[in-house]
């Protein structure tokens, strides 16, 4: 009687299979984070792109649902709170455009929001002052240390994100839920660079606030 040699599975013939899945499973990975990029992309220039077109035609933000939101209207004064640490060191030019800032923000996004002249007005003047007053110190050699220029440019990059985020929304909820975060993300970002610039640079951000 012959001696028989027991048969174990090969392995390596199975390897080629579970190679070929293997890849096939990254590759449809691959193709998932490809597609979320090129939407969150799409989506991304989407909102930018609407957001120079309300600029240029000055058609209100909910052509279809346009109401009266006592809530944004309240988070549209408070762009006057950057306006304090200018008055309390005399600075009344900046005072007076962070008057007109507030003022343009209750008139399109509460009071006239169907005025074309009144919402370009607040979206290329409050959208230049939101972008040159704390860039002006980011980029311009000054006494601004580079701890504060940093902290005050990934305020501007968040706060723009919140913008774009706003201009999407869709019905009466959704823009006053997100243009009152807009309103007050963007007045806290402004007011922290305004206070360092009258107080200086080493002194809390905060500890001025009422006095």
């Amino acid at each position: 009687m012959k001696n028989r040699v027991p048969k174990f599975p090969s392995f390596g013939a199975a390897q080629p299979q579970t190679t070929k899945g293997n890849s096939s499973v990254l590759h449809s990975r691959s193709g998932q984070q490809e597609g979320y990029s090129s939407l969150l992309h799409s989506r991304s220039f989407g909102s930018f792109h609407e957001h120079l077109d309300l600029i240029m035609s000055g058609k209100p933000n909910r052509e279809k649902e346009c109401k009266f939101s006592a809530t944004v209207a309240m988070s549209s004064l408070l762009f006057l709170l950057v306006a304090i640490p200018f008055h309390q060191t005399d600075n009344y030019l900046w005072v007076s455009i962070w008057g007109l800032v507030s003022l343009l923000s209750l008139l399109a996004d509460s009071v006239m929001r169907w005025n074309k002249f009144v919402n370009t007005a607040d979206r290329v003047f409050a959208s230049s002052i939101f972008l040159a007053f704390p860039v002006r110190l980011i980029v311009w050699p000054g006494p601004a240390s580079w701890d504060f220029r940093l902290a005050a440019f990934f305020m501007l990059m968040g706060c723009s994100c919140v913008l774009l985020w706003a201009r999407t929304a869709n019905g009466h909820s959704e823009f006053v839920v997100r243009q009152t975060l807009w309103h007050v993300t963007s007045v806290t970002a402004l007011y922290y660079v305004a206070y360092k610039e009258c107080h200086g640079y080493n002194d809390s951000w905060h500890s001025g606030l009422f006095y």
